[in-house]
């Protein structure tokens, strides 16, 4: 689990305000720390689709 610290504190060694580290799990989690969100998976691209000719209403020059 991905947190922060809000203040100082001491987890495997010393942290300062700001840190950001990993804990074992929630139990670990202390007071002067704050869960840092998991970023949601984005969608993996599909194919591009076929480019679409440019519609103005006229036509190309000759």
């Amino acid at each position: 689990m991905r947190v922060k610290a809000t203040a100082p504190g001491f987890y495997g060694s010393l942290r300062e305000v700001g840190d950001e580290f990993d804990i074992k799990g929630k139990e670990d989690l202390g007071n002067w720390m704050a869960e840092i969100a998991k970023p949601e998976a984005k969608a993996k691209p599909g194919p591009k689709p076929a480019a679409k000719p440019e519609e103005s209403g006229s036509l190309p020059d000759a």
